[in-house]
């Protein structure tokens, strides 16, 4: 949403949801239910965030998580990027809330990379991309 006092505020809202959703004991789509709920109260649906909602069973390795306007995670596995985790895509907390969850079982040693658009959007001076190629180059 931008920076300065209205984005603080938005983000402070959305993470006090998150965290009273985690000491509440709720599941993934009731967190996403809930946030989004806290977001609407306060802003009436004039603002929103995106986010990336994971949880990871460390005892089966099976990751699940939900794409709320946020780009998709890229599994990294032996050092390079495999697959894009697809599914669980919604749209950005405050504007709508679709709570599918994706699964992924994770090998041990994988990776899961999360990032922004604006890592991907960024451009150079002569005004390329760095793209998500570069990125994983990068990592």
């Amino acid at each position: 949403m931008g920076h300065g006092l209205d984005a603080g505020l938005l983000a402070t809202v959305a993470i006090a949801a998150y965290r009273n959703s985690r000491r509440d004991d709720l599941d993934l789509p009731a967190t996403l239910v809930a946030i989004h709920t806290a977001l609407n109260a306060q802003f009436n649906g004039e603002r929103f965030a995106t986010a990336v909602l994971a949880e990871l069973d460390l005892a089966s390795g099976l990751l699940a998580w939900h794409c709320a306007g946020h780009p998709a995670p890229l599994l990294l596995r032996n050092g390079r990027a495999v697959k894009t985790l697809e599914g669980g895509r919604g749209l950005p907390l405050g504007v709508g809330v679709t709570p599918e969850i994706a699964e992924e079982r994770l090998e041990p040693g994988d990776r899961i990379l999360l990032f922004t658009d604006g890592v991907t959007d960024a451009r150079s001076s002569d005004g390329e991309f760095f793209g998500l190629h570069r990125l994983t180059d990068l990592v």
